[in-house]
């Protein structure tokens, strides 16, 4: 189950100041379009991955970053950046180029 976010202030704040994910849950991210989605970890309280999906193909993965990285930002080609807990995206199975459903 994907949360939405469908203002820029949801967008902004994502998961931001939480401690923690419900089992098989996370966040979705729209670009509105093709183009580079940049995600930071700026005030998270749990490690997490990101998943980019540029026309339904994911295109990138990053599995494990980590809530210290900020102010690292991750930048890929998406139109959805999806947020998952670590050890859900481990049990997933999901792999760049998997085609997905949104």
């Amino acid at each position: 189950q994907l949360e939405t976010t469908d203002t820029y202030e949801q967008k902004e704040k994502g998961l931001s100041n939480r401690t923690s994910l419900d089992k098989n849950t996370g966040m979705i991210f729209e670009s509105g379009g093709d183009k580079e989605m940049c995600m930071w970890m700026k005030n998270m309280k749990f490690d997490i991955a990101m998943i980019w999906v540029l026309d339904g193909r994911i295109e990138y993965i990053e599995p494990n970053v980590s809530m210290n990285s900020y102010p690292e930002t991750y930048c890929h080609r998406a139109n959805y950046v999806i947020e998952l807990n670590v050890d859900d995206f481990a049990r997933s199975g999901l792999k760049v180029g998997d085609q997905l459903s949104l």
